[in-house]
């Protein structure tokens, strides 16, 4: 049986956007039918089939609209083991905040969720992905999660975690771990029309020097990269907790491939 949890009450979050600079709001709502994106008066499952390509980030497209950087969000609700909500976005990106999950975590953990009555379905069937150098193997599980990175960066060179996943190791070791990004980028990207709303305060930049700030963790980039694959799973309407995952070199593009190959409809 998987366990199946809501919301328990109305939250919301605003700010601005990491890519597009813009400022944007996200509501989630006390929801018992899956996870379901709301555009006007429709709810609109959430599923791969609403997965876009979009620049360093995960998008959903439906109805016409596309949305970026949902990938935060979907992480904190996963992590927590929130099954079902719904989810309205107003402006065309979620809210960087400080550039983790924890500020979406904290708010749910402090809210609570409500129980839903569990599901039996069948466990995923084992399968391995490689595109490119990444490669992902996903197993029917508990929450076990591996990932391993490697950045030509020495701040950042050769990382990785292993780990049993729980709602609490979540909120204290993954979801506080922020986005990066490289200091030789930053031009570039601005010039290309990205990353127009990342600062210090929400963006790790690395120098070849090192970091530009704190580190939350030393390995805080590993922590990163394994809150992206936990919110990007979210698309196969499969929980974190019924999966074992290993992972190496991941980003959005294996991570949403590995969602489709999941997807308990398809």
């Amino acid at each position: 049986m998987v366990e199946r949890n809501t919301v328990g009450a109305e939250l919301t979050w605003s700010g601005v956007g990491v890519h597009t600079g813009q400022p944007c709001s996200v509501c989630v709502r006390p929801w018992r039918q899956g996870l379901a994106l709301r555009i006007g008066p429709d709810r609109i499952p959430i599923t791969p089939e609403l997965a876009c390509e979009d620049f360093r980030c995960t998008g959903l497209e439906a109805n016409g609209v596309r949305i970026k950087t949902v990938e935060h969000l979907l992480a904190a609700l996963n992590g927590l083991g929130v099954t079902d909500a719904e989810i309205e976005v107003e402006g065309p990106e979620l809210p960087i905040l400080d550039g983790s999950a924890y500020p979406y975590a904290e708010q749910i953990w402090d809210r609570g969720l409500e129980p839903l009555p569990s599901t039996d379905r069948p466990p995923a069937a084992p399968f391995s992905l490689i595109k490119s150098d990444s490669r992902i193997n996903v197993a029917a599980g508990f929450g076990f999660l591996s990932v391993s990175i490697n950045f030509e960066n020495p701040a950042i060179g050769d990382q990785n975690l292993m780990l049993e996943l729980t709602p609490e190791r979540f909120m204290k070791e993954i979801a506080p771990a922020r986005t990066f990004g490289f200091m030789e980028e930053a031009e570039r990207l601005r010039a290309a029309g990205f990353a127009q709303g990342a600062t210090l305060e929400n963006t790790v930049v690395f120098s070849v020097d090192g970091p530009m700030g704190v580190l939350r963790f030393p390995d805080e980039p590993v922590r990163h990269k394994m809150l992206d694959l936990i919110g990007d799973l979210v698309l196969s309407g499969r929980s974190i907790y019924e999966l074992d995952v290993g992972a190496e070199r991941p980003g959005h593009a294996i991570n949403t491939d590995a969602a489709r190959r999941l997807f308990i409809g398809g």
